[in-house]
């Protein structure tokens, strides 16, 4: 479980920089650290801050609000071309200083092929899902699996993963997106990379609550799309025809 320092700060809207609470919160607390925002501008964060939002705080408050060309809550999302490098350990992975561990947090534009293919092997979609806020579709995530020298086998398999969130276009007014905001809809999205070094560690299989807390799941299973549901379904019919013909 993520510790309560690391959750508080990162589920909840960061004071603005340069306000006057957070100006209030440093001189306050001693174990609040000055940093420089990626803009230039100085921030303050607790000591011992990770980034670990839920998918829905990640659509809600930085992927809407960077589109709309908005502040953040927290502006600490390097912006890169991150599908122009051709394996994950060419991604500059040091600009994204504040994820859980092995959790690197990027702005960026997203091509349209699947799989996305790179100088070093290719980005294949594994799993694709919708974001929820109550009832409302807010987004997508789709999983990708990096493979090497573009052969989609077991041997080319890396431990390299990209969950990458898109909003989707209902939750904006249709009077507040220029055309260049209308574009970045379609193609800008937040990606987290991550590594899992031991898969059989279940730190791999990772969620978020609703609050943005780390949790565990309790057993590994497939997150229900509109894919894997079918096919349940489909086989689940399939069973029963037999059991018919069994009688």
């Amino acid at each position: 479980m993520a510790s309560s320092s690391s959750t508080a700060a990162s589920s909840a809207p960061a004071p603005a920089s340069g306000s006057g609470s957070a100006s209030a919160v440093a001189a306050a607390s001693s174990s609040v650290n000055p940093i420089e925002q990626l803009n230039g501008q100085t921030i303050y964060l607790p000591t011992g801050y990770r980034f670990g939002p839920s998918d829905k705080t990640i659509v809600i408050h930085y992927l809407k609000n960077e589109i709309r060309n908005q502040p953040l809550p927290v502006d600490i999302i390097p912006r890169t071309n991150l599908y122009s490098f051709g394996a994950p350990e060419k991604i500059p992975l040091s600009t994204s200083k504040y994820g859980m561990e092995n959790h690197w947090y990027f702005f960026t534009t997203r091509p349209k092929e699947n799989p996305i293919i790179t100088s070093d092997g290719c980005w294949k979609e594994i799993r694709d899902e919708e974001i929820l806020d109550g009832d409302e579709v807010v987004g997508f995530m789709r999983t990708l699996r990096f493979h090497y020298e573009e052969l989609l086998n077991d041997e080319a398999n890396t431990n390299w993963y990209i969950d990458e969130y898109s909003a989707n276009p209902n939750i904006f007014e249709s009077d507040e997106l220029d055309d260049d905001a209308k574009e970045k809809v379609s193609n800008f999205v937040v990606c987290k990379v991550r590594l899992c070094e031991n898969m059989s560690d279940k730190t791999c299989h990772t969620d978020s609550d609703e609050e943005g807390n780390t949790v565990l799941d309790d057993e590994e299973e497939e997150r229900p799309t509109r894919s894997n549901i079918q096919d349940k379904e489909v086989e689940n019919g399939e069973t029963m025809i037999q059991a018919r013909k069994n009688k």
